[in-house]
């Protein structure tokens, strides 16, 4: 049996152990996957207790957000969902539902900051950069997309294009979030 190195990364350990597990039987594997369950809930419910004496303890306050910003802290208590994304992870999750239809079509996005305004600028990639479609398809697609999963948006922006060399022929491209889908 494999052992956990000290100075093994604990995600690599973690996810390492994991795959040992699928070469178990069933039996075995559906036992280690509850124990594995049951611990997480312990723990969950743990955690969600000392975080709400820590809540009521006005003076606890900033010892908490020292905390949270440990990103191990913050990765385990998103784990157990006893924080909220952060509105950078909003942002993300709500990107990656885009980019299937960017990339059919050799583009991609780029989150390039969010500010404390919650104002967002956004940097296209690929084909989209410079692309005479990538206003509709970020006003039809990637804005759509954000305001539903992100309301708290308060401005969304689009870094300019990367200077590129013009085609000697005209290109028809069309938006992916245009009603014919493209070719």
């Amino acid at each position: 049996m494999n052992t956990v190195s000290p100075t093994m990364n604990l995600d690599e350990a973690i996810d390492g152990l994991l795959a040992q597990m699928l070469d178990w039987q069933t039996e075995q594997r559906d036992l280690a996957l509850a124990l594995k369950t049951a611990v997480e809930d312990f723990h969950s419910e743990a955690l969600r207790r000392f975080l709400s004496c820590l809540y009521q303890d006005p003076g606890a306050q900033d010892a908490l957000r020292r905390a949270i910003a440990d990103p191990m802290v913050y990765a385990v208590l998103r784990q157990h969902n006893l924080l909220k994304p952060s509105l950078e992870e909003q942002v993300l999750m709500a990107l990656d539902e885009a980019r299937p239809a960017l990339m059919q079509h050799g583009g991609n996005i780029e989150l390039v900051a969010v500010s404390p305004d919650k104002d967002v600028t956004l940097r296209l990639l690929g084909a989209c950069d410079g692309c005479g479609s990538s206003h509709i398809t970020m006003k039809n697609g990637v804005e759509q997309i954000l305001r539903d999963r992100c309301q708290w948006l308060r401005h969304i922006s689009v870094e300019a294009p990367s200077a590129a060399v013009a085609p000697a022929t005209p290109v028809s491209i069309i938006s992916p979030f245009e009603g014919g889908g493209g070719p």
